[in-house]
Formats: C-alpha cells, sequence, structure tokens
C-alpha cells in the first residue's frame, strides 16, 4: 500500500502480508480445535510460527515503523492525518458493522464494545478483530504529539538528535514495562494489559519508531543489522519456545509469577525481534521489483482486509463443515485441506473484493498531511 507521504517501500508490504498470514495460520490451525491447544513442536523455529498470534505485534511495529518514517523531522497537518486514518480504518469497519447487525450476528451495542480493547474480547462480546483496532486508534490520537516532541531535538546535529530520541523511546517502553508489572503485581490480568491494551502493545509500537530512528539517523551497515536481528532472534526463539512448552497462549496458567513474568515481556521481546527483522528487511539491498516481491506487495495492500475477513470465511468452512460433515473428527490431511488451503484461497478471493469495493475507493481520497521538513 503506498503511502500518501513518504517514500513507498514494498518491503513494508511484504510484512504486512506475512503479519497477515501469521494470524491467519493461528485461528486456522487453533480456531477449530486443528492443534491441541498445549501444543508444543520439537523445532524451536516451529514454535514461533506455532504461536502465530504474535503477527499481531508485528502488525503494531509495522505501524510503529511506518508513522516514524513518514512524521519523524516534519510537520504535520493534524486534520489531513486524522482525515487519512479515517479514510484507511473506518470503511471496512463500516462494512462489516453494518453485515454483521444486518446477519443479527452482533447487535450495535457489541460492535461498539469492541472498541473497549481491555476485556470485552476476552469475555466474546465484541467483533473479533475489532479490539486491535481500537489500539490502533489509540496510536493514532497519540503519535502526532510523541512524535512533534521529539522533533525538538533536531535542532542539534544527526547522531546527537537520533540519540535523544532513541533515550526518549527507550525511556517510554522502560515506563511501559514498569506499569504492567506493578499492575499485574497489585492483581491486574498481565495476559489482557499486554495482549488486549494499548499499554502493551505501545511497547511494540515504540519498537518500531525505534527502528526508524536507529536507521535514520545512524545509518547501520547492513552486517549490523544482521548481527542485531541475529542477536534478537535468538532471544525471541528461545522465549518462544519456553512460552509454547509452559502451553502458550491457551494454556500457560494464569495467576503465578511465570504466567505475569511472560506476558509482561511479550511485548518487548516480540517488538525488538520485528522491530530489527524491519530493519534489516527494507534495506536497499533487499529491494526487488520482480514478480514474487510484486504479488506479495499486493498481499500486503489487502493485509487489512485479510486481518478482518478471515473470522468470517473461517467460520464459513466451519458452518459448511458441520452441514455436510456433522461432528465427525476429520483426518489431519482433511482438516489441513479444509482450514488451511481452502480458508486461505476463500480468504484471499474476499479480501481482494473487500479491498477494491470497500478500502480503495475512500484510499484514492487521503492526501498528504506532511507540510515540510521541520525548521533546523
Amino acid at each position: 500500500m503506498k503511502p500518501t507521504s513518504g517514500t513507498y517501500s514494498p518491503q513494508l508490504d511484504h510484512l504486512r502480508f506475512f503479519a497477515a498470514m501469521l494470524v491467519f495460520f493461528w485461528h486456522s490451525l487453533h480456531s477449530k480445535g486443528l492443534l491441541d491447544a498445549t501444543y508444543a513442536p520439537d523445532i524451536k523455529l516451529i514454535s514461533w510460527l506455532e504461536e502465530g498470534h504474535t503477527g499481531v505485534s508485528l502488525f503494531m511495529v509495522l505501524s510503529g515503523y511506518l508513522l516514524f518514517s513518514i512524521m519523524d523531522g516534519k510537520r504535520i497537518d493534524l486534520v489531513s492525518f486524522f482525515i487519512n486514518r479515517v479514510l484507511r480504518i473506518f470503511p471496512l469497519v463500516i462494512f462489516w458493522a453494518i453485515c454483521l447487525v444486518d446477519l443479527n450476528a452482533r447487535t450495535l451495542a457489541n460492535i461498539l464494545l469492541s472498541f473497549i480493547p481491555i476485556g470485552t474480547a476476552m469475555q466474546g462480546q465484541g467483533v473479533d478483530g475489532f479490539w486491535s483496532i481500537s489500539i490502533e486508534l489509540n496510536f493514532y490520537l497519540l503519535v502526532p504529539f510523541l512524535i512533534g516532541h521529539l522533533n525538538q531535538y533536531d535542532d542539534i546535529n544527526m547522531r546527537k538528535a537520533g540519540f535523544k530520541k532513541i533515550c526518549g523511546l527507550l525511556l517510554l517502553i522502560a515506563f511501559s514495562l514498569f506499569f504492567r508489572s506493578l499492575a499485574s503485581f497489585r492483581g491486574e490480568d498481565a495476559k489482557i494489559l499486554s495482549y488486549y491494551s494499548i499499554f502493551g502493545r505501545a511497547t511494540e509500537f515504540l519498537f518500531g519508531g525505534l527502528a526508524l530512528v536507529f536507521n535514520k539517523h545512524f545509518h547501520p551497515k547492513l552486517m549490523t543489522k544482521a548481527w542485531l536481528l541475529f542477536f534478537s532472534s535468538f532471544i525471541f526463539l528461545l522465549f518462544m519456545d519456553k512460552f509454547n512448552r509452559l502451553g502458550g497462549y491457551y494454556g500457560l496458567a494464569s495467576g503465578s509469577f511465570t504466567y505475569d513474568a511472560i506476558w509482561t515481556l511479550m511485548n518487548a521481546v516480540a517488538g525488538l525481534f520485528y522491530g530489527s527483522l524491519i530493519l534489516l528487511y527494507t534495506d536497499d539491498k533487499f529491494k526487488s521489483s520482480g514478480r514474487i516481491s510484486r504479488l506479495m506487495a499486493f498481499g500486503g495492500a489487502i493485509s487489512y482486509s485479510i486481518y478482518l475477513n478471515h473470522f468470517f470465511t473461517l467460520n464459513v468452512i466451519h458452518a459448511l463443515r458441520a452441514k455436510y460433515c456433522g461432528v465427525n473428527p476429520l483426518s489431519v490431511v482433511d482438516a489441513l485441506y479444509l482450514y488451511v488451503v481452502c480458508a486461505l484461497v476463500l480468504t484471499l478471493a474476499f479480501s481482494t473484493l473487500t479491498y477494491y469495493i470497500v478500502e480503495k475507493p475512500f484510499l484514492k481520497k487521503k492526501r498528504s498531511y506532511v507540510l515540510n521538513d521541520a525548521p533546523a
């Protein structure tokens, strides 16, 4: 998806598509019971892919990276910025709100509750996926003021400005970790705070900004980026493997120090890894205009539709299975074919349709919100 402000990077769309696929496979394999909730693969890399809910983390880090890349060092027309966000987010949300109310699948109250990100998603009152949009909207309200404050450091040389911005972002990340640690110590659910609220997701967003500031102000060499990704992936894979073997998203028992510690650290570990991945993959060495690159970039363009639509397509597949196959258990091959292959084809086809019919007409109305470079 090409931005209205800043330089387009197809690699970011590749990563959006990858994030959407992580979430899709996570729900397709787990939501209908294809994999046991406590399944732990032997290979550590698969533990990361099997816990595909971290695709949401990648989306959050990408949002931070993209918004910082557009707004860092710039003056912003806030009205145009917020209009663009409305044009980006709400057409598909309104489309699904109308469909769900018309199908009697949700009431208007359920839909409005979905934009309260803490608790309602866990209680089944809201609409699947809407809680994360609520968190994105919180980011959009805060980020212009955060970046505007950090831009005050641009009156000094590039590296000093970058150092001060990085220190500021690290302090905010540390505050997020401290706040959630304190809240869990006082009895709040660490999983809900980290997964379903801005208090946890802000950490990932800030890591996206951190990656952009580091890249822009210090111009690290490719080898430096590679070593940073190697270091962060080592930590991330070990962390996710341990998390997976303790029960993972569904099976890790609450009420223990281990539960609180893992969920409190989850956003920081994922943010560091995905920030490092973005830092390396967006390097000019990986730019490509070939057919595969264009296809993945298109997948990134429709990733928002994939994210919201796949809940519906998986339910359609499940309803068809119940109608024609009954409750008889499926073989592993049949289950993978039905819930992964068929559901994926249906999701991609439907998402392409909603992108062109629902999203794109409004995306064309977006306008640049960058006024000019901030004064030095």
